[in-house]
């Protein structure tokens, strides 16, 4: 009996050990090929320029790595779309408003990064398009807090994220001061928000004038829309005038081959088109606008806004 039950104690172990081998043989491989990808791809052609930025270096983009960012926010906005289902969040066009205090406190972060508040390598978080994926987590999880405090009320929950994004804010604020304000010529910044966003406006006005229907989408967010691109390339437009240098690789290909003026004009025609096209081509879809469109409309207005407020800080206090 003994000599039975030894035998297969003995098998057990034998089975253990190959198992374990197995196991560990197959957790290697998965290191080695997550340190080649790295080494290979992930580190030259994404975290190398994060990484140089957070150091004090220019970083920036590339082409490959915008195409990557892409295809990773369009999942991410699948992700938060397939949560705002499961919590029945209404997303609008008064949850994007809601959104603003967040983008920019997201975009004060960047300027404290920027000025030297947040020393490395905790500053990586602060660093672009990372400061994008946090600013996301935190509303997220403010949507949480908010949505079980007031049992799911969607005027409560908008309420309590915008006090908690006007708190980030002030945080945001606090961190950043004290600084020394730029004295420069801001005349021409204000005159080509003016103008870049009188024509935007009065092309939404003649779009939704001629149109038989009504739009499918509220004419408020076009406007958001318009106002937050042209405030991007406004401040773009002085930031290059005072010396600071453009990362984005397409804005800097438009800027060498247009010139300031070109790519400005470039840019807003670029945020008109998407608003013209996306209200006529998701008309085909659903009667009524659904969470991923909305999303959708929201990212685009955080990557005008973002960057905008951005600029304008960095300009104002001379970083």
């Amino acid at each position: 009996m003994k000599y039975i039950l030894r035998k297969l104690w003995i098998s057990k172990l034998r089975k253990y050990k190959t198992s374990s081998i197995i196991t560990a043989i197959i957790l290697m491989s998965i290191f080695l090929f997550l340190v080649i990808f790295y080494n290979q791809f992930t580190y030259p052609y994404l975290a190398s320029d994060i990484i140089s930025d957070a150091k004090g270096g220019h970083g920036g983009y590339n082409v490959f790595s915008i195409g990557i960012y892409t295809v990773i926010a369009v999942c991410i906005i699948v992700l938060i779309k397939n949560l705002f289902v499961r919590w029945d969040l209404k997303v609008d066009d008064k949850f994007v408003v809601a959104l603003t205090p967040f983008i920019i406190f997201g975009s004060l972060m960047r300027v404290c990064e920027d000025a030297g508040k947040i020393s490395y390598p905790y500053n990586i978080i602060a660093i672009s398009p990372i400061i994008y994926l946090v600013v996301a987590i935190i509303i997220l999880i403010t949507i949480k807090i908010n949505k079980i405090m007031f049992d799911g009320e969607q005027s409560e929950i908008l309420r309590g994220v915008v006090s908690s994004g006007c708190l980030f804010v002030v945080i945001s604020i606090i961190t950043l001061f004290p600084i020394k304000i730029l004295s420069i010529d801001y005349s021409g910044f204000v005159l080509d928000i003016l103008c870049f966003g009188s024509i935007g406006v009065i092309l939404l006005l003649i779009m939704s004038k001629f149109n038989h229907d009504n739009l499918k989408f509220n004419r408020n967010i076009y406007t958001l829309i318009i106002f937050a691109w042209v405030l991007d390339l406004s401040a773009t437009s002085l930031g290059v005038e005072n010396g600071y240098m453009e990362k984005n690789v397409l804005s800097i290909l438009l800027i060498n081959q247009f010139g300031i003026l070109g790519f400005m004009i470039e840019k807003f025609i670029l945020a008109v088109l998407f608003c013209i096209i996306f209200e006529y081509k998701t008309r085909t879809t659903e009667d009524e606008p659904t969470k991923f469109e909305w999303l959708i409309l929201a990212g685009f207005y955080v990557l005008g806004l973002a960057p905008g407020i951005r600029d304008m800080m960095r300009i104002f206090s001379g970083v």
